[in-house]
């Protein structure tokens, strides 16, 4: 399973994500940036992978609605 899911991603997502731990680690961004970035590489990670990557779990679709409703109703707040 955990394969699928990488499997699924571009493989230019990789680089980006060690570019960003990068930045981090150097404390090279701003916190809001930091914020930003991650809130878009999670999107963009999002339309990526596969709609039906966790419907044989429950529990994780359950999570995941939560989570979409939370960022929906909090989304310019």
């Amino acid at each position: 399973m955990e394969n699928l899911a990488v499997d699924a991603l571009s493989p230019l997502v990789i680089p980006v994500l060690a570019q960003f731990a990068a930045k981090l680690a150097g404390k090279l961004l701003a916190p809001s940036d930091a914020l930003a970035i991650a809130g878009f590489v999670r999107r963009l990670a999002n339309a990526m992978l596969p709609k039906n990557l966790y419907s044989q779990y429950a529990c994780v679709t359950a999570a995941i609605r939560r989570e979409v409703s939370f960022q929906s109703s909090h989304r310019g707040a």
